[in-house]
């Protein structure tokens, strides 16, 4: 069984899990399956928007894609999480990925 496979089956198991939905999100990206990916990025954020971690990822996914528009978005949106939740540690990463996507 793959790591995608046992995912999948623990999002079985625990549907409303957003930890799942990254997990999956993220094996996704990393075999190849961008835009797969992206869907469960998007409903991370539509979903467990208090979730900062996910818009650095998700932008870094977009820029991949030269989705530059979309990129920014969500680096903005975790910024206003980040600083809403005090935590500058991830608004201190989006604004380094920010800067590099701005450098491409």
């Amino acid at each position: 069984m793959t790591r995608l496979e046992q995912l999948m089956q623990l999002h079985e198991e625990l549907k409303d899990d957003p930890f799942i939905w990254f997990a999956i999100a993220k094996e996704l990206e990393k075999t190849g399956a961008e835009e797969k990916a992206i869907i469960w990025f998007e409903k991370l954020v539509s979903l467990a928007p208090n979730e900062v971690g996910t818009y650095y990822h998700f932008a870094q996914l977009l820029s991949r894609q030269k989705k530059y528009k979309e990129a920014f978005q969500m680096i903005l949106k975790g910024k206003e999480i980040g600083i809403l939740q005090k935590d500058m540690h991830a608004v201190s990463e989006l604004n380094r990925l920010q800067f590099d996507i701005e450098e491409e």
